[in-house]
């Protein structure tokens, strides 16, 4: 049993873990794999229907697709091609159509730019959704440019949401830039910062594992204090 599994089980919130996804969610097998939250009350047929036509159209043979129920009525979309994963979500349910294009065309524009990593960085710093979701999937090719993209666009007063979504991008990327990044963000948003321990502990590099010491040996909150002793335990186990 994995740490992410353990930490469900003992109650440890991680953002972006199966334990936080909703039940009920309608799994489809096969080359073009396809999730769907039952929450969302849509279609299969005419979901799978949309898939399909909008994987034929970008030329792509094996992906999944998951479909989940967003926060206030939204709609969250999660498309994996390769070893590439796109995240992106809307306020409308309704607009799950939109949602699927967006991955899709996301993935188009991520092929279009390879590994550029200037491109990358601009992709990262840019207004449209489409973009920087391109942006966001390349993150494990990017440097530092695309990193200081992504958080100057953050505020102190930034919704939760959102740095839930940066927390879901940075654990789907490979590599110490993200682990590293994943830290930042607990220290920039400490009122989330159990959460994202809990997202730390799901690295594998030295330093989360010296960043959850730390917080163990020396923070000032109990809470904080023993989520990060537990991750530890686990990972031990």
């Amino acid at each position: 049993m994995g740490i992410r599994m353990i930490m469900c089980l003992l109650g440890i919130g991680l953002l972006t873990s199966s334990c936080s996804r909703p039940t009920g969610v309608i799994e489809e097998k096969g080359e073009l794999a396809l999730g769907l939250d039952q929450v969302l009350g849509l279609s299969q047929v005419d979901v799978k229907t949309a898939y399909h036509l909008a994987a034929k159209q970008g030329q792509i043979a094996t992906a999944r697709l998951a479909l989940l129920a967003g926060t206030e009525g939204g709609v969250r979309g999660e498309l994996r091609v390769a070893d590439r994963t796109y995240l992106a979500d809307l306020p409308q349910r309704g607009a799950w159509r939109d949602l699927i294009r967006l991955l899709f065309g996301a993935h188009k524009k991520a092929d279009a730019t390879g590994t550029d990593k200037a491109e990358i960085a601009k992709l990262c710093a840019s207004n449209d959704l489409l973009r920087r979701t391109a942006g966001q999937s390349l993150l494990a090719i990017a440097d530092q440019r695309a990193y200081t993209a992504l958080f100057s666009a953050l505020a102190p007063e930034t919704a939760p949401s959102k740095i839930r979504h940066l927390t879901s991008v940075l654990l789907s990327t490979k590599g110490r830039l993200a682990t590293v990044h994943l830290i930042k963000l607990s220290q920039r948003y400490p009122e989330l910062l159990e959460e994202l321990l809990g997202a730390v502990a799901e690295r594998e590099e030295d330093v989360a594992v010296a960043y959850l010491t730390a917080v163990a040996a020396g923070h000032d909150e109990i809470s904080a204090r023993q989520t990060a002793r537990a991750a530890l335990e686990l990972r031990q186990q």
